[in-house]
């Protein structure tokens, strides 16, 4: 005998949650949610805020994590957290928000690495190394700490700085 109506309704519900989350449009996961929608909804081992946090959408992991979605999920294959997927792409800005909401830095993965571990980003090491040595953490300018006025010198005087190397199109792959 199939699934019941209001089985297959909560997979579709599940399953267009995921995709509205990997595509970081926050207003789609409020209306799955209204609909029933699972903010810890597993899909092959890795939730919608792990999705989010994997693709550097800081507007849709605030809202999960806003409804008590689980920052310390842990992906079943790899034993990646959301800090561990967002360090892996390289999301200066997610990093920081996740390590200020109190996401583990020294969790580590299957393989025994930590997010410092799979950082390849020097902004990235500053922030979980402060983060690991019980620091505030402060936004960096080459691994400095900067105070709010050095903040605001700098924000006025620089462009952006990059989130991806040059020639780095597309975040990595997992």
């Amino acid at each position: 005998m199939g699934q019941s109506q209001s089985a297959k309704d909560q997979a579709l519900f599940d399953a267009e949650l995921i995709q509205a989350a990997k595509e970081g449009k926050t207003t789609k996961c409020q209306e799955c949610i209204a609909k029933g929608g699972n903010i810890d909804y597993n899909e092959f081992g890795r939730t919608p805020l792990m999705w989010a946090a994997y693709w550097g959408h800081l507007d849709t992991v605030k809202y999960l994590q806003s409804l008590g979605a689980d920052l310390g999920a842990v992906d079943k294959y790899r034993g990646w957290t959301p800090l561990m997927m967002a360090v892996l792409n390289g999301h200066t800005d997610m990093v920081q928000y996740l390590v200020s909401q109190g996401a583990k830095v020294d969790a580590k993965d299957n393989d025994g690495k930590t997010a410092l571990d799979l950082a390849d980003n020097a902004e990235i090491e500053s922030i979980l190394t402060a983060a690991m040595e019980g620091q505030p953490t402060v936004p960096t300018a080459g691994g400095v700490a900067m105070d709010d006025m050095q903040l605001a010198i700098m924000a006025s005087m620089s462009p952006p700085l990059p989130r991806r190397a040059p020639g780095a199109d597309h975040p990595r792959v997992l």
